[in-house]
């Protein structure tokens, strides 16, 4: 299903009002990476980012978390 989204696809929806009649602080979201070596590889990230963050917000976090998980191997 992920993998037929168009790249700039994707979007909002409505899940209701959260406690106290206040719009939800957060929502969960998911990522998909692909490799530009092997397109045909994809990894999926689930996240939990505040209302409002954009997609670039999420993938710049993403990448940071990506570039340490390439180099913990290293260190131990």
């Amino acid at each position: 299903m992920v993998r037929d989204l168009a790249v700039e696809g994707g979007g909002k929806l409505p899940a209701g009002e959260g406690p106290g009649g206040r719009a939800p602080a957060h929502h969960r979201c998911v990522l998909a990476r692909r490799s530009l070596a092997r397109p045909e590889e994809i990894a999926y990230y689930l996240g939990f980012a505040p209302t409002g963050a954009s997609v670039a917000e999420l993938v710049r976090v993403a990448g940071s978390r990506w570039a340490i998980e390439e180099v913990l191997p290293s260190c131990q």
